[in-house]
């Protein structure tokens, strides 16, 4: 049974014996139970935490436990305690002690964001993480697990962390999907929200477990677009043809979040100079630096570079870094990709497609208090034209690297003229020389030109609830069904150059010609808080004006709730031409819908906020406008 500790104050203690667990609260310790009793919880004038205790015997004074963590038995030489020798401490009849599965985190990714679970602003409604993992190898049946959370961990100094004043501690789970029964605390001050580092080790039913697992972290209590960290999601708008008519440098537009969030912006930021086009790419970046702010980053593809911003309580955005991109004019994008190298902060990942060298970029902005970029060419895989378009898609194997997809829908392998797309992952954990045409690829359709195949990719989550983040894949132009589009979901994990790849799911696909339907699509959270992952796939030209389609997950593989967004304006806008999750803007405990329509008004733009709520609402509750003709706002947003 699984038992969590709530009272900070409560000093117990626990033994494993022969297949059974005893716990005793002192002082009321059974003689029989008292083989090698692990003192856990705060230090009450006992062995501090990091000590074995004491020995039923007591002949022997207790040695420092030197790998820093707090075993179930003695171990004064620093070795893993299923690999040492027994001293006759514990009894077995043959003795040996089995090697239980080592944990493998399979949820939530390092640096992920809760979900809302209750009513309220982040702070309030995402307290409570999911949590999931399985097992390799292993030497017993029915193994246990041991789970901690402590708030104290250094971001860089993550795997050194030995937790030491743990916030939360699970034992005996005999479950590998998990969520506390209680709120974690996180400060209601700005920056709001807390870093949560958690761990875990397997365990026999007997006394024998494997060393804790390297810590992840999540975000608790914040949001991932949380510009000045008072708990509401703000939203960024590009117009990349805001400007001097004619050859416009670009603006992107900030509003921020709140209670009664504002339609006019907070920060207006405009291009360095005339042609830069500004703002067609814009992308929440979580927080790079771990310093509790969402940090975002921007392209200009007049000059082919990217720019990051940092966020802050109080300061207007500057950006820290802006760097040159090889690439063709149509320009670079920025995205999210999560922690790639696995060091306690968040990277970023930018993409340019082919330029005269026939060549796509794709590049790792990497996180920490100074960003800095390493840049890999996925030259000579035939691709004449168009992507790749990249997006973080959690850790696909385990081994607490992200692992980023790229399509690139012009891939033509055989024959060159006939290009079907392709859809690549490039594991963080992998040498960036390394990477190739690993993944699954739009190719499988075979002798079925123009598919285009990962014209658009996103990090939807765990879709199917498994415990394994999944994909979603936009494949535009489909032949079989008339040119249309189709969005697909391919469930995790998805290790690069992994054979067995499964046939992804059909989330849905147009019932009409040349829609544009899934050009653009996004996982939005949990719109109607019913702890189900729901997506939004863009269709701009469907009707004329455009639609949104929403699909609510049911937890039901295949199985979605559809609610269709129609265009505001009775005019052709584009809308759905862009679409992102904006996470939770009121505040309400429910997460919302941004969709760009760039052609609204002659071309002005505009961006529209749909709140969430059971049901979703399909009524805009925010309208965001641009401020010319020929603005074109709302080609990017997030």
């Amino acid at each position: 049974m699984a038992r969590t500790w709530d009272d900070p104050g409560q000093r117990t203690v626990r033994t494993r014996i022969a297949g059974a667990a005893c716990i005793l609260t002192l002082l009321h310790v059974v003689p029989a139970c008292d083989h090698g009793i692990r003192l856990l919880g705060p230090n009450d004038g006992g062995e501090p935490p990091g000590f074995d205790a004491p020995d039923a015997g007591g002949a022997d004074a207790d040695a420092p436990d030197a790998d820093a963590r707090r075993d179930d038995v003695h171990d004064p030489d620093g070795d893993l305690d299923h690999e040492a020798p027994f001293d006759g401490r514990f009894e077995r009849p043959d003795g040996y002690c089995p090697t239980p599965g080592f944990p493998r985190y399979t949820y939530a990714e390092n640096g992920a964001y809760a979900l809302p679970t209750a009513a309220g602003p982040a702070p309030l409604a995402r307290r409570r993480p999911i949590l999931s993992w399985g097992t390799i190898g292993g030497g017993c049946d029915n193994p246990i697990f041991d789970l901690e959370m402590d708030d104290s961990c250094r971001p860089d100094a993550l795997a050194d962390c030995a937790f030491p004043s743990p916030e939360l501690q699970v034992f005996d789970l005999a479950v590998t999907r998990w969520t506390p029964t209680r709120d974690l605390p996180v400060p209601d001050r700005v920056p709001v929200g807390r870093r949560y580092a958690w761990r875990l080790r397997g365990c026999c039913p007997g006394n024998c477990c494997t060393e804790w697992n390297r810590p992840r972290y999540v975000e608790l209590g914040r949001q991932p677009n949380d510009l000045n960290g008072d708990g509401y999601g703000d939203l960024l708008v590009g117009a990349p043809g805001d400007g001097a008519a004619g050859d416009p440098p670009g603006t992107v537009f900030v509003f921020l979040g709140g209670p009664a969030p504002d339609e006019r912006p907070e920060h207006v930021l405009a291009g360095a100079a005339s042609g830069d086009r500004f703002g067609a790419a814009v992308a929440w970046l979580r927080d790079l630096d771990a310093d509790g702010f969402a940090d975002f980053g921007t392209a200009s593809p007049g000059v082919t570079t990217v720019q990051i911003f940092r966020g802050s309580a109080d300061r207007a955005p500057e950006p820290v870094f802006d760097a040159r991109l090889p690439g063709a004019p149509s320009g670079p994008r920025p995205a999210a990709a999560g922690d790639f190298d696995g060091d306690g902060f968040a990277d970023a990942v930018a993409t340019a497609p082919p330029g005269e060298t026939g060549e796509g970029w794709s590049g790792v902005l990497r996180g920490g208090t100074r960003p800095g970029a390493d840049l890999w060419s996925i030259s000579g895989i035939g691709y004449p034209t168009g992507g790749p378009w990249a997006a973080g898609v959690g850790d696909q194997v385990g081994n607490g690297f992200a692992t980023v997809a790229a399509g690139v829908p012009r891939l033509a392998p055989e024959p060159p003229e006939c290009p079907q797309g392709s859809v690549m992952l490039f594991d963080g954990a992998a040498a960036l020389s390394d990477v190739g045409v690993d993944g699954f690829e739009g190719a499988r359709h075979a002798g079925e030109c123009r598919a285009r195949f990962g014209q658009s990719v996103a990090a939807p989550g765990d879709v199917n609830e498994d415990g394994f983040d999944d994909v979603l894949v936009g494949d535009g132009d489909y032949p079989e069904y008339g040119l249309t589009g189709r969005a697909l979901v391919y469930f995790g994990p998805l290790p690069p150059g992994w054979p067995g790849i499964a046939e992804p799911a059909l989330v849905d696909r147009a019932d009409d010609w040349d829609t544009g339907f899934a050009e653009a699509l996004a996982g939005v959270g949990d719109l109607n808080r019913d702890g189900h992952v729901d997506l939004a796939v863009g269709a701009p030209r469907e009707g004329g004006f455009g639609k949104v389609h929403l699909y609510l997950g049911t937890g039901t593989t295949g199985a979605y709730v559809e609610v269709v967004l129609d265009a505001p304006l009775g005019s052709p806008a584009g809308f759905g031409a862009a679409v992102a999750g904006a996470r939770d803007v009121n505040g309400d405990g429910f997460d919302d819908v941004l969709v760009g329509a760039p052609g609204a008004g002659s071309e002005t733009g505009a961006a529209y906020v749909y709140f969430g709520g059971d049901p979703p609402r399909p009524v805009p509750a925010l309208v965001l406008r641009g401020r010319e003709p020929g603005d074109r706002f709302g080609a990017s947003v997030n």
